[in-house]
């Protein structure tokens, strides 16, 4: 089934090593499966530039199928040498599925457990993978995290400044993090007008904590831009102390490595719908106890199972006491008590 136009992404995790020895990205495609072959799709023209401090990388291919698949590998455009292919992802995955894969939610949360139906079939990976997503959206929206690299290129960022701010060379605390790259940094007043537009070298990231700042480099334009709040600004702003949503900010939030206690996380939450499903199953839902009879002769089996409890209903219970105590310590650890002084 065709799809038209998707994004790949692609997420550098050795940034600094790989610079070393390449400056490139090359984009590979197989169209017949994972085992390839695979020919690039890039050019020597088109390939991805290797930027310091951004490990995120997307490629937009305009003939793509839901059965492709993809690999990338990176060049040097000075020797010529090039590394090993990386490891494919198909096109149309969606970035949940590399949080958690299916076979780290059976092996971590599911091990031991009957995950079969009445006739002995095994639960279809696409159940899996629905709960995985799920357990994901949930996740960024419980514990108010990006972890599914997000963009905020259609629609920036807008922030507010305010004078003792942006004196402190523009002090900006982005709403997203962690940060994985800012794109574009900018001050827009209502009437549409691009007061300036930040130089992304000068920019100071707190990736971890979000907080951007700007420190000029040499040249008497970039201590004008920030030698006093409004010196740039149109003349009727320029004795205010605060105006609300002139900063543009493009930037890309999230994770390339999720932290473990996050994955664990996940996981938890992700294995808590197929647990439902199997226990419901073990000797039927709502069904504690069974017994059949023949010729004086009976067999009883007996479950956890009852009519507001399935089969599985202890580790269920468990999972859920141990993700409101994660919860909590993940919150604090990322997001810390959140102050605006105004």
């Amino acid at each position: 089934m065709s799809l038209g136009v998707t994004e790949i992404n692609f997420v550098v995790t050795n940034l600094e090593a790989i610079r070393e020895f390449y400056d490139v990205i090359a984009v590979e495609r197989s169209t017949t499966g994972k085992a390839g072959p695979y020919t690039e799709i890039t050019t020597v023209a088109t390939r991805l530039t290797l930027v310091d401090g951004k490990t995120l990388y997307t490629f937009v291919d305009r003939d793509v199928n839901e059965d492709y698949y993809y690999r990338v590998r990176y060049y040097s455009t000075t020797s010529g040498v090039s590394s090993a292919p990386g490891d494919p992802v198909q096109g149309s995955q969606d970035p949940a599925l590399l949080v958690l894969t299916v076979d780290e939610l059976k092996t971590n949360y599911l091990f031991g457990l009957d995950m079969t139906d009445d006739q002995g079939n095994e639960f279809p990976e696409s159940l899996y993978e629905w709960y995985i997503k799920s357990a994901v959206s949930l996740a960024e929206q419980q514990l108010d995290l990006p972890i599914r690299p997000i963009k905020f290129s259609e629609e920036p960022e807008q922030l507010d400044l305010f004078r003792q701010d942006y004196n402190k060379f523009v002090q900006l605390q982005l709403n997203n993090f962690p940060v994985l790259s800012v794109e574009e940094v900018k001050i827009v007043v209502p009437t549409d007008q691009t007061v300036i537009n930040y130089n992304l070298d000068w920019l100071q990231i707190d990736k971890i904590a979000g907080q951007l700042n700007i420190i000029p480099g040499s040249g008497n334009s970039g201590v004008m831009a920030l030698g006093a709040a409004g010196v740039m600004l149109p003349f009727y702003y320029r004795s205010t102390n605060y105006l609300p949503l002139v900063f543009k900010v493009k930037y890309t939030a999230g994770f390339t490595d999720v932290p473990y206690s996050i994955k664990n996380y996940v996981g938890m939450m992700a294995a808590i719908g197929p647990l439902h499903l199997a226990g419901d199953l073990i000797i039927g839902a709502g069904i504690s106890q069974q017994t059949i009879g023949m010729d004086g002769l009976t067999q009883q089996i007996s479950s956890t199972a009852s009519a507001t409890n399935s089969g599985f209903g202890a580790r269920i219970v468990n999972y859920t006491k141990q993700l409101q105590r994660e919860r909590e310590t993940i919150r604090a650890y990322y997001k810390g008590a959140m102050m605006v002084v105004a």
